[in-house]
């Protein structure tokens, strides 16, 4: 049995392959089993995942005959598994180096059943790092409470046994904001998860991935979608009020970017606000959550300029 098992969902990536791969296969932990799910692809990815594995006996390629979603695509993938631990990494995306063996490590000595990386925004057109991927960067605040790992379930592995016992699956139908839910469970269930800040995911800037254009109707219902199915998690088995908040103010966030977002239609724009109210009439905490996100929003905003004064003082040095 491999120590972790990596699932790739793929579709018409075939241009981010060899670099993903090239990845996982070049990690300094070599104890892995590469799961690649080709969802329908209607470009090349299928022949180059074929090409890889013909290379290297720890790819496994399998073919979908009909596009399901990235949902299914995981799903199967964790079906498929044999490793200890679960990872899930995106065919456009990349892992430093020595990910895995700093995730392991950590895992083996402390018994986790997740344990959590950092997130970084990859530029493959310039090779450029950012210091932050998501505009509230919430990695290092996992350590004062697990609900602040909602996004970024990427950068993380996840002990397979714990996994199917609790049934922690993705949702299945949503095209987008698919992962909240999955995460959200996994960290609710467990108080064992444990956090390495050197193990880097590179999530890829890519203008033509789909959470880049997701102006549509069909994407914002999904989104809204997402948003209810952790709150209904939420109110069916967490009776910290605290993880309940916190969590419950990431999803705000979301919710309000919709609403305030100037590129959509009238029609999006009223849908999300329609979503927004829902979700605050079913969350038993509204009035908290807006303070605790106004807060939230002051200090991310402080790091942020705190940041920029640093980098003007470097160039000025």
């Amino acid at each position: 049995m491999p120590a972790i098992s990596v699932i790739v969902p793929v579709y018409n990536t075939e241009r981010y392959l060899g670099e993903c791969l090239g990845s996982l296969l070049g990690q300094t932990f070599v104890d892995i089993e590469i799961i690649c799910i080709d969802d329908a692809s209607t470009d090349d990815s299928l022949e180059e995942l074929q090409k890889i594995a013909a290379v290297d006996s720890r790819v496994r390629v399998v073919h979908s005959e009909s596009n399901r979603g990235v949902s299914v695509s995981r799903n199967m993938g964790i079906a498929m598994a044999t490793g200890e631990y679960l990872s899930f990494v995106d065919s456009d995306d990349r892992v430093e180096p020595q990910f895995y063996e700093r995730l392991y490590a950590s895992a083996a000595q402390g018994g986790y059943d997740i344990v959590k990386g950092r997130v970084r925004s990859f530029n493959p057109h310039t090779g450029e790092i950012s210091s932050a991927w998501y505009a509230m960067d919430v990695d290092d605040l996992i350590r004062t409470n697990k609900a602040y790992f909602l996004y970024g379930f990427t950068s993380a592995i996840f002990r397979r046994s714990y996994v199917l016992e609790n049934c922690i699956l993705f949702p299945e139908g949503l095209i987008l904001n698919e992962d909240p839910p999955f995460t959200a469970k996994a960290v609710l269930l467990t108080e064992k998860i444990g956090y390495v800040s050197s193990a880097i995911y590179l999530y890829t800037s890519n203008a033509g991935s789909a959470t880049h254009n997701d102006r549509t109707l069909s994407h914002v219902v999904a989104q809204i979608a997402g948003c209810h199915v952790v709150l209904d998690l939420l109110n069916e088995h967490c009776d910290d009020d605290r993880h309940y908040a916190i969590t419950s103010m990431l999803l705000l966030d979301h919710l309000l970017y919709w609403c305030n977002r100037g590129d959509v239609s009238m029609e999006i724009t009223k849908l999300a606000a329609e979503g927004l109210n829902s979700f605050l009439l079913k969350n038993r905490m509204p009035a908290e959550i807006f303070t605790r996100l106004s807060v939230f929003r002051q200090k991310i905003e402080m790091k942020r300029r705190v940041s920029e004064l640093r980098n003007r003082m470097k160039v000025h040095a």
